[in-house]
């Protein structure tokens, strides 16, 4: 939902009376806060507040945040992917929550 016009989706769940769970993110899993790329880090950090403040705008009472991916390329999170797991968590604070 993340990648689509908000207020379109805002009409819609109006029309509707639905309320999402969580918003689904466009990329999930692709832009992680375990790559070894500062880059893509910080994308992933990025899409975790985007998600965040989208979920809190569409009434979601949760979000849905990947850290990692396991794979051949990654087989195991780094010690730099916990810490920007932890420098994700402002977004995940109670003043922040949804």
């Amino acid at each position: 939902m993340s990648h689509m016009n908000q207020d379109e989706v805002m009409k819609a769940l109006e029309a509707t009376g639905l309320r999402p769970p969580a918003p689904v993110a466009e990329r999930i899993g692709t832009n992680t806060v375990s790559d070894p790329d500062s880059k893509v880090r910080e994308l992933g950090v990025e899409d975790s507040g985007r998600r965040c403040r989208d979920a809190k705008r569409y009434g979601a009472t949760s979000v849905l945040f990947v850290p990692a991916v396991v794979n051949k390329t990654f087989p195991t999170p780094t010690p730099t992917s916990v810490r920007k797991r932890k420098s994700a968590r402002p977004f995940h604070s109670p003043r922040n929550s949804v």
